[in-house]
């Protein structure tokens, strides 16, 4: 056991398959015998080892030790890692989140005995709740929790305040924490009918039935897709996308879900989420918009024209503004810059209109006159402070032709690279 702390990681890697193997072959007695000469090293490497592939070879193998050891033996083992958790020392209590998703996943009798699942949701729901700030807690936290969830019959349903913590989680800092929340709570979500949530006798989770929590979860799921360019995940998008038709769904079904108690009067659940995603898209950002626009190809699909119908002039105002923006600006190549986002654009703007017909028409009539009239005021706004205060209509022309020489000269030096050619020098 002293060589799963060898140098090298080749050498650590070899050590650990081999006690894999030793446990699958070593007989049932001896391993209970010897189970803390084989548990407490690998717990260690598995905190302290920094190659991704020895910690999963280690994860792997706990596992394994875990299915493996008695019922008595596994409890004592369980007990360790709940004091663990309790204790001082973050690096175990991060192994310890890491081993209650290996117990759910290994052994259901643990879950079954002794509220072993509930003992194991209190710790896990107080990582949750946890203001610490390192990500680690809080993603391992979410990774047994799913785990658990999915291996345990313990109703979940009621436990308001687990739910209350995962939610937080989605506009966490860290992607991987939004991740995994985001797969939890859109798992939860599929299980219901969002056209059927208060209608029938089937027990709804806490999740979606508390007033208020709608909105909430659609805040949230907002929020993920307005992020900078830089911190946009597709994957993390595509489940966004998912919750937020269901929620669209269940939002016009059940408006009075969407918002808390005396909140919700004369509002319209709909209208405010597509307004949001509609201010979203606003900001220039290829992969920004294309999440936008795929989410109204999803809710155009999935609510129809009853569900949209009301509000397609929010919808086709940032599709309309994405067209123009491409129209008008061209790379080095002389093509669109924006043709990614623009040729969805366009493909959503078919989808509305063969779902709206006639009510397509007239809401593409209304943008295309709004944008008229915001660029005429413009241009008369403009014209005033050259009347105004003509010194400072020069100098912001001058920028302007400044800006543009930069613009111009950038275009050709990438043309230039493209080209395969080298920069131009400059003579002194």
């Amino acid at each position: 056991m002293l060589n799963v702390k060898y140098e090298h990681k080749e050498g650590r890697m070899s050590t650990i398959r081999l006690v894999s193997t030793l446990i699958e072959r070593l007989p049932l007695d001896l391993i209970d015998e010897e189970v803390q000469l084989i548990f407490l090293p690998l717990v260690l490497q598995l905190v302290n080892d920094d190659s991704e592939d020895c910690r999963e070879s280690v994860s792997k193998c706990l596992a394994r030790l875990v299915c493996r050891v008695s019922g008595n033996v596994a409890l004592s083992l369980f007990d360790y890692v709940l004091r663990w958790h309790k204790g001082d020392n973050d690096s175990l209590r991060r192994a310890s989140l890491q081993l209650f998703g290996i117990f759910a996943e290994g052994r259901n009798d643990i879950l079954a005995q002794n509220d072993g699942a509930q003992r194991i949701l209190e710790c896990l729901q107080s990582s949750l709740e946890s203001t610490d700030t390192d990500w680690e807690q809080h993603y391992f936290a979410l990774v047994s929790l799913e785990k658990v969830i999915q291996q345990s019959t313990t109703k979940f349903e009621e436990k308001d305040e687990l739910w209350s913590a995962v939610l937080l989680e989605l506009s966490h800092p860290h992607l991987w924490v939004k991740m995994i929340s985001s797969r939890i709570i859109g798992e939860q979500l599929q299980q219901h009918d969002p056209k059927e949530i208060g209608k029938s006798d089937k027990k709804t989770s806490v999740l979606i039935s508390r007033k208020g929590s709608l909105y909430d979860l659609a805040t949230n799921f907002c929020g993920q897709l307005d992020e900078e360019e830089s911190n946009m995940s597709m994957e993390l998008s595509d489940f966004a996308i998912k919750s937020l038709t269901w929620l669209a769904q269940a939002m016009d079904s059940n408006p009075d879900l969407c918002y808390a108690d005396g909140e919700g009067e004369g509002k319209e659940p709909v209208k405010w989420l597509l307004t949001r995603l509609s201010n979203v898209a606003r900001r220039k950002g290829t992969l920004r918009r294309k999440a936008v626009f795929k989410c109204y190809a999803a809710l155009c699909h999935a609510g129809g024209a009853d569900m949209i119908g009301p509000y397609l002039d929010l919808i086709i105002e940032p599709l309309h503004r994405a067209i123009i923006e491409a129209a008008g600006a061209m790379n080095h190549f002389g093509t669109e810059k924006y043709s990614a986002e623009s040729r969805l654009a366009k493909e959503v703007m078919a989808m509305l209109e063969d779902g709206c017909e006639d009510d397509f028409l007239a809401a593409l009539a209304k943008v295309k006159v709004r944008a008229r009239e915001r660029r005429d005021q413009r241009k008369n706004k403009l014209a005033a402070e050259r009347i105004a205060d003509p010194a400072a209509a020069a100098r912001k022309k001058i920028e302007k032709q400044v800006n543009e020489k930069e613009r111009r000269k950038r275009n050709v030096q990438g043309h230039r690279g493209d080209r395969g050619g080298t920069a131009k020098r400059r003579h002194i």
